[in-house]
């Protein structure tokens, strides 16, 4: 067999003859590699990752903040008691236009959501439970939010609604956070959760910021 020439150019073999390598082939190789390796250097030195999009509805919990109200009896007056159970009906200041209706009474407690164009939505904290007694809100109410620089846009909000054991008043009923979404169609409970779950604050936060898009639980949303 003929031995192969001694040149620097590499070859191969077809049957017993050696042809060169043809440079155009070569040089189409050093320039695929070359952008190989350019793109590695690249990924490695931006860091870049990708991830998946996120549900539609959802928003990115790191441009989403709590800020909490309060629901207290010193809220100013919204409506007279007469002719009613409650002790007393107030409004509490609520975020980015959003008001709470706060009615507490000895037998129960209620609470409405009033909206920025000044509609009362009535909400129904105690659907879960099949006989709540003496149902409580609790003192605290948490808006999920998106802060822009002159405003805050409020998407949802986060109340704990509470009931007795049957025919008692310890406390020891259900508990639960309710999560209700606020946008410009309607207002209204998408989700439950309950208190004494694993992780449920967090997870009523990320029910929160995925609320969006989610159907009311409940008929005749505002």
């Amino acid at each position: 067999m003929p031995a192969a020439p001694e040149t620097g150019t590499p070859a191969v073999v077809v049957g017993s003859v050696y042809i060169a390598k043809p440079e155009e082939e070569k040089r189409r190789t050093r320039v695929n590699t070359m952008r190989k390796m350019f793109l590695i250097y690249f990924l490695l030195i931006c860091g870049c990752t990708f991830s998946p999009p996120p549900d539609k509805g959802t928003v990115r919990s790191e441009n989403v903040k709590s800020i909490e109200s309060t629901l207290e009896s010193s809220c100013p007056e919204y409506k007279p008691i007469k002719g009613t159970t409650f002790d007393f009906i107030v409004k509490c200041k609520g975020i980015g236009g959003y008001n709470l209706i706060y009615s507490h009474g000895l037998l129960f407690d209620k609470l409405s959501l009033l909206t920025s164009k000044g509609e009362e939505v009535s909400l129904d904290l105690w659907a879960k439970i099949d006989d709540p007694s003496h149902p409580e809100v609790s003192s605290v109410a948490e808006w999920r939010v998106i802060k822009k620089p002159e405003e805050v846009d409020p998407i949802a909000l986060i109340v704990s609604a509470s009931a007795s054991s049957p025919g008692t008043h310890d406390g020891q009923g259900p508990f639960y956070y309710v999560v209700i979404k606020l946008t410009k169609s309607a207002s209204c409970i998408t989700d439950f959760v309950d208190r004494n779950s694993y992780n449920s604050s967090k997870l009523a936060r990320e029910l929160a910021d995925s609320s969006q898009n989610k159907p009311c639980l409940f008929q005749n949303p505002k």
